[in-house]
């Protein structure tokens, strides 16, 4: 059976499905407190957002994987600041994963699970502007294969664009 469950008891913290989760016990310690985004890279590794703990954990697609864990705990820091609420996740080709940090208005970028916490960055800072104004809320997340971010700006009702080379814009439509 496909499920993802996660109860007080590590027993229960696990995350299964038809193939290669089977089975499989997360050790979270704890559990999820309000997963609000999920995203699987390519080797179908599942990586949960949980927005109050402010946390992000990855959970191994392969049974003979290393015991999951958190990618990014509450403590970490990017750019000086603690996740604040976070929501959205989105992977890029590379497994770099870019979370929408709803609480502070800006994105961040944690690199692949392992490296060190210096690797992570802010991406999108609070004081970029889409159009003239800054992120209000980002709440989803998707990277197309060029490697542009595109972002679900909840506060200003739009979605906008960051170019893997840094350039901003405001996704229109005609017509719809």
């Amino acid at each position: 059976a496909d499920c993802l469950a996660s109860t007080a008891t590590a027993a229960a913290n696990s995350f299964c499905a038809s193939t290669g989760y089977a089975g499989a016990v997360v050790g979270l310690g704890g559990s999820f407190t309000t997963p609000s985004g999920i995203a699987l890279d390519g080797a179908n590794n599942l990586y949960v957002v949980d927005s109050a703990a402010n946390t992000v954990t990855m959970i191994f697609g392969a049974d003979t994987q290393p015991a999951s864990g958190l990618l990014v705990s509450a403590t970490s820091t990017f750019g000086g600041a603690a996740l604040s609420g976070p929501t959205g996740i989105a992977l890029d080709g590379y497994a770099n994963v870019y979370i929408a940090d709803t609480g502070n208005n800006r994105i961040v970028e944690a690199h692949q699970y392992g490296a060190a916490a210096t690797d992570n960055v802010v991406y999108v800072s609070s004081t970029t502007t889409f159009g003239g104004t800054a992120l209000s809320g980002p709440t989803g997340l998707a990277v197309d294969a060029a490697g542009d971010l595109f972002i679900a700006d909840t506060g200003n009702n739009r979605i906008v664009e960051y170019s893997a080379l840094g350039a901003t814009s405001v996704v229109t439509t005609t017509g719809v």
